[in-house]
């Protein structure tokens, strides 16, 4: 039986390099609490739209669009950090799940220009619902990590409602 000695020690040195170029770069958690201000389809300046499917009752297959800001704080005149731009489908056959895939697009002066995406499944039944972050770009770049997102406002006369998105993520190590 013959080994393939520099092979082997070829993948080893790999692997050493690997981890030394990765330790060299840290990774960095950050948390992070912000608000969608949503105003939902058919309201004036609504910020979603219903691309396709029936706006009444959000049957299967229906697909909305939103373009909602993200503050700071819980009221609707809270500083805007940025928007939440990304699609819901409507995923299952009951029409009680969304698929959910989002960019956080953040325009402040600390992260401007830096993104996080999401995506997962939305239960509209679950009182916190929660999804991953599976990238980031700029100063978040290669994010992993989760959000979860609560309604803490819901006026069903004015179609305006606020979530709060509390983050969790690492970046940086790339």
């Amino acid at each position: 039986m013959a080994t393939n000695f520099p092979l082997c020690a070829t993948c080893i040195l790999a692997m050493f390099a690997f981890t030394t170029i990765t330790a060299s770069c840290p990774s960095k958690v950050k948390k992070l609490t912000v608000y969608i201000q949503d105003v939902a389809p058919g309201a004036p300046n609504a910020t979603s739209i219903v691309v396709t499917g029936d706006p009444s009752t959000f049957s299967f297959g229906t697909i909305i669009v939103s373009d909602d800001p993200l503050t700071i704080g819980v009221e609707r005149n809270s500083t805007e950090i940025g928007r939440a731009q990304g699609i819901y489908v409507v995923s299952s056959k009951d029409g009680l799940n969304y698929f959910l895939s989002a960019s956080f697009v953040f325009n402040n002066n600390v992260f401007n220009g830096s993104t996080l995406e999401i995506e997962g499944d939305d239960s509209r039944l679950s009182e916190v619902r929660e999804y991953a972050i599976t990238g980031g770009t700029r100063k978040f770049r290669g994010a992993t990590g989760y959000v979860t997102f609560q309604t803490v406002s819901s006026d069903p006369s004015t179609k305006y409602s606020v979530r709060r998105c509390d983050l969790k993520f690492r970046y940086g190590n790339i």
